[in-house]
């Protein structure tokens, strides 16, 4: 069974003075996993996706691509 190609998106993460960057212990760099999680929960965005890298919230995909 084939795989499907994987699409690229590039877009500045949005909510970043709101997350828990500082946490990080290292900068995140090309390659690395960010898992993205739906927040429909979200008072200002029932659309919301939460950005996480190593289970630290890093921010957002901004509302305008979501």
């Amino acid at each position: 069974m084939k795989e499907k190609p994987k699409e690229l998106i590039r877009f500045f993460v949005a909510g970043v003075s709101f997350s828990d960057y500082q946490k990080l212990t290292e900068e995140p760099k090309s390659g690395d996993e960010v898992a993205i999680i739906p927040e429909p929960e979200n008072q200002y965005d029932n659309n919301a996706l939460r950005l996480e890298l190593n289970g630290i919230k890093i921010g957002y995909v901004p509302k305008s691509i979501n």
